[in-house]
């Protein structure tokens, strides 16, 4: 997996890579959901929330994986999500923060198979 430097929420990988996504809440509670090409996944672990799914597709074809982090009143100005993004062939890659918003923020990440 490779990472695209002017784009950080653009991933290249190979066909039938593994992806793990790791979402660490700071400063809140961690509300997470995510999907995976518009199929809802499953958190494999919670707080950090990991998702995990598999990248299968022919050379060019791009996929989307959508994280909706929530976000409540009380929590800090300052709260915030992180995101660690790692394949099964090599790579580990952090993806850009989600800041506080009400009630819910989205990340979205795209992966592109070579």
């Amino acid at each position: 997996m490779t990472q695209n430097p002017t784009s950080l929420t653009d991933f290249t990988v190979a066909n039938r890579e593994q992806v793990t996504v790791t979402v660490q809440a700071v400063q809140c509670n961690c509300l997470t959901s995510a999907a995976f090409n518009q199929t809802n996944l499953a958190a494999q672990r919670n707080n950090p929330d990991v998702y995990g799914f598999t990248v299968t597709g022919n050379p060019g074809d791009r996929f989307r994986f959508a994280c909706v982090c929530t976000f409540q009143a009380t929590d800090p100005l300052f709260a915030h999500y992180l995101f660690a993004v790692s394949g099964s062939n090599g790579g580990n890659f952090n993806a850009p923060e989600i800041p506080k918003e009400l009630p819910e923020a989205a990340q979205v990440l795209f992966f592109t198979v070579q």
